[in-house]
C-alpha cells in the first residue's frame, strides 16, 4: 500500500467538516465533490445518492458495483484499491478543475437516474414479461 507520510492538523487546514445534518440535500448542494475511500463496497447507496445530486466521486476501483456506477475519467475518478496516494492526486485533480468537476458531476447525474424506482420498475416488468412469453 502506498501512504503519504501523516501531518498533524494538514486536514483540519484544509477541511472544513460540517457535521451532521438533517437536510441531507442541502448539504449534498452545497459539496464540491463526494470522496469514496471504502476499500470493499458492494453497492454504494450512498454513492448512488450524491451522483444523483450531481456530484462527482473519487472512489477507490474496489468492487464491481463501484466500477458500474462510476465510470472512471466519464462520470467520477478512480484510483486503484488501497492506493492512498493516488485517491489523494484524483481529489486534488478533481478540487482544482471546475470544468471537470462540472462535466464528471452532469455524466454522474445521468448514470444515476438509472437507479430511479420508475426506470427499475419498467425495466424489471419488460424482463418479467419477456420471460413469461
Amino acid at each position: 500500500m502506498n501512504c503519504a507520510p501523516w501531518r498533524p492538523g494538514w486536514v483540519s487546514s484544509r477541511a472544513r467538516f460540517m457535521g451532521r445534518t438533517a437536510d441531507v440535500p442541502a448539504a449534498l448542494c452545497a459539496a464540491s465533490v463526494f470522496a469514496l475511500p471504502s476499500r470493499a463496497e458492494g453497492w454504494g447507496l450512498a454513492l448512488t445518492e450524491v451522483m444523483a445530486h450531481g456530484l462527482a466521486p473519487v472512489v477507490f476501483d474496489c468492487s464491481a458495483g463501484v466500477r458500474h456506477l462510476v465510470e472512471d475519467e466519464n462520470s467520477g475518478l478512480h484510483a486503484p484499491p488501497g492506493d492512498t496516494v493516488a485517491f489523494a492526486a484524483a481529489l486534488r485533480r478533481l478540487m482544482a478543475d471546475e470544468a471537470l468537476r462540472r462535466r464528471l458531476g452532469e455524466a454522474a447525474r445521468r448514470s444515476a437516474l438509472r437507479y430511479e424506482p420508475q426506470g427499475v420498475i419498467d425495466r424489471r416488468e419488460a424482463l418479467f414479461t419477456f420471460l413469461h412469453r
